[in-house]
């Protein structure tokens, strides 16, 4: 499957018309937009809302949904807990590699 993460200020349907489009030329593929702790329509976690607690986030998510993330897309704070996943994925039993993560105007 693929994870599609947005920026700080954005919701996971920043990204329903690219997945849109996905959608239709890959349809073997599943698609997950997910909500950011406490951004668009997640509310109600505790603190701390931080880029690490969120790379624990899509560790849990994972492993809820019983599947795997071959492919991250991050776009900007999304893009920042990509890269903080990638320091939990070699001592993680609850995630696999993925093959890809790309990131979009992130530093």
């Amino acid at each position: 499957g693929e994870l599609y993460y947005y920026g700080l200020l954005g919701g996971c349907m920043s990204w329903l018309r690219f997945s849109s489009e996905m959608v239709k030329r890959r349809p073997n593929i599943r698609f997950v937009l997910a909500e950011l702790r406490n951004h668009g329509k997640s509310s109600g976690f505790p603190s701390p809302h931080s880029v690490d607690e969120c790379a624990k986030d899509v560790l849990e998510l994972e492993k809820q949904l019983s599947t795997h993330f071959d492919i991250i897309c991050g776009h900007s704070f999304g893009g920042r807990v990509a890269i903080k996943l990638i320091d939990y994925l070699p001592n993680s039993s609850s995630i696999s590699n993925p093959r890809q993560i790309f990131l979009f105007d992130t530093s």
